[in-house]
């Protein structure tokens, strides 16, 4: 409970309490990528509409599809030990190196991004203060001296993992074909 809490609880940036979700969508507003389809998203689920349908909705890649898709997956199974083994090792684990080295690349200085600063620095601080070693307590805890949990945990892992690597190979490739169509129109 503490771990979710954390991670949706209201952050205090210059004196204006946010939501975790309204931080993100600020910082991709000031980075101007912010995209409707997310906002779009949210609303169609508030509608009552599943899932599945709203991922089929929303014009969105691929590789987002399955990882929001597996994700929900997991959390349906309404197997602690699952949750918390996706939860763990396909994204606590891997994301603070992967967003302290998109901060030291991006805006060193945090002076043009200084939102996407936060937003990032927030995750990294949470992730490696309090959710990384509260999340390897929690496996620890749930799995017990089990084998057959154990194995459940590691093929849950690894696919977390492997889903992970899909969502930001399709975010990466949306990069770089919007890179080429900005060399495109400068040319």
């Amino acid at each position: 409970m503490r771990l979710s809490w954390k991670k949706q609880a209201i952050s205090i940036k210059k004196g204006e309490p946010s939501s975790h979700f309204e931080m993100y969508l600020d910082a991709m507003c000031q980075i101007e990528t912010k995209d409707e389809r997310i906002v779009d998203f949210v609303r169609l689920l508030r509608s009552n509409m599943s899932i599945s349908d709203t991922l089929t909705s929303v014009d969105i890649p691929q590789g987002v599809r399955n990882f929001v898709s597996f994700m929900f997956y997991v959390i349906k199974t309404n197997e602690p030990h699952v949750i918390a083994s996706a939860f763990t090792f396909g994204g606590e684990d891997v994301i603070p190196d992967m967003f302290m080295s998109i901060l030291k690349r991006a805006d060193p200085n945090h002076e043009r991004y200084n939102k996407l600063a936060y937003y990032l620095q927030r995750h990294i601080e949470l992730n490696v203060d309090d959710h990384g070693l509260l999340s390897l307590q929690m496996i620890k805890e749930l799995c017990g001296d089990s084998d057959k949990v154990g194995k459940r945990l590691l093929l849950i892992a690894r696919e977390s993992l492997r889903m992970r690597i899909e969502l930001w190979n399709s975010i990466n490739g949306l990069l770089i074909n919007r890179e080429k169509q900005l060399e495109l129109q400068v040319s």
